[in-house]
């Protein structure tokens, strides 16, 4: 009997990384988030620590330069980010909103659903990936990974659920569902 390999869980989608057929979905937005970012990396940060290196470089004693060494950490560090990113969306199924095909009743990737959770004011939120997270927006961009919305996913408009929460165990309510 041989054993498969177990799949890698990458932000709650199942991959395998022999599966090169298998696609990881993100959202326009995020997509070209992750692409502006590897380009501002190539192009400003990289060559302006490229320049920093061949300053410190023509410091002779390159042992003691500790612009040098950082400069050194830094482009690597950069190149790993690079990396990173073109990994994330070297095989990957954009989703625009008018492309969903589940029910828009029904909390999915990309819903943006409103709450309101127990002695505490109501927000609302738009379901994305783990990397798309930014609660600096309104509405909010939250992954399944967080707790109200592990709690939400599967639910519809109206269901109450309860949520196990830092402070907690708190009923959520959803209010609305788009």
């Amino acid at each position: 009997m041989t054993l498969k390999p177990k799949p890698i869980l990458l932000h709650n989608i199942t991959t395998s990384m022999n599966d090169k057929d298998q696609k990881n979905i993100i959202s326009r937005s995020g997509y070209e988030k992750i692409v502006g970012e590897i380009n501002d990396i190539k192009t400003n940060h990289l060559p302006e620590t490229i320049e920093v290196l061949k300053d410190a470089r023509a410091q002779w004693d390159l042992s003691e330069n500790s612009d040098y060494h950082a400069a050194k950490e830094k482009i690597a560090l950069l190149e790993r980010r690079v990396v990173e990113l073109e990994w994330m969306i070297e095989n990957v199924e954009i989703v625009d909103d008018d492309s969903v095909t589940w029910s828009k009743w029904v909390i999915k990737y990309w819903s943006i659903v409103t709450v309101e959770i127990e002695d505490e004011k109501s927000f609302t939120f738009e379901i994305v990936w783990t990397w798309e997270v930014d609660v600096t927006t309104v509405p909010l961009k939250l992954s399944f990974e967080s707790a109200v919305v592990s709690a939400v996913q599967d639910k519809k408009k109206w269901d109450v659920v309860v949520a196990k929460l830092p402070h907690g165990r708190k009923n959520v309510h959803i209010l609305d569902v788009k």
